[in-house]
């Protein structure tokens, strides 16, 4: 059954020891900007475009979901507001950006999978190619199976 809670708000994590932050839930404008991140990532680092997307998807999912946090500071211990600026070089850290991954991305990625877990039907529109009857990539028919089984030895 989906569960859908009407009421999300915002929630806390802990980066890391001492240091916690607040995120928005991730919904369906979050992932489609964060899609278009990597998909323009890959297309800018060819070579590793793989890599490229990944990192933009995360770090475009951060900088829309964070809206707090606690323990992030300048070089002088001055607590640093929440700004684009701000956020990008939080992100630069890679235990930050590791733990971000894991921790509130990832997870909602793999809610969202199994709330669609239901395997596409052939008669969908999924797009899957369906073997024409008969063809060498079908399942022979009920009535053939039975015709050609062999019976089990009797002892």
């Amino acid at each position: 059954m989906l569960h859908l809670d009407l009421n999300a708000e915002p929630f806390w994590l802990e980066v890391l020891p001492g240091q916690r932050t607040q995120f928005r839930p991730i919904t369906t404008k979050t992932i489609l900007v964060a899609r278009n991140a990597g998909a323009l990532a890959a297309k800018a680092d060819p070579e590793h475009a793989e890599e490229a997307s990944s990192e933009a998807f995360t770090r475009s999912c951060a900088q829309q979901g964070i809206v707090a946090w606690e323990g992030v500071g300048d070089t002088s211990d001055n607590p640093l507001p929440v700004t684009p600026e701000a956020i990008a070089a939080y992100l630069s850290n890679w235990r930050i950006y590791d733990a971000i991954d894991k921790r509130y991305v990832i997870p909602a990625l793999v809610r969202g999978d199994e709330k669609n877990a239901f395997a596409p039907s052939q008669s969908g529109t999924t797009g899957a190619k369906i073997p024409a009857k008969g063809s060498a990539d079908t399942a022979p028919s009920a009535s053939r199976r039975k015709r050609t089984a062999k019976s089990a030895p009797t002892a």
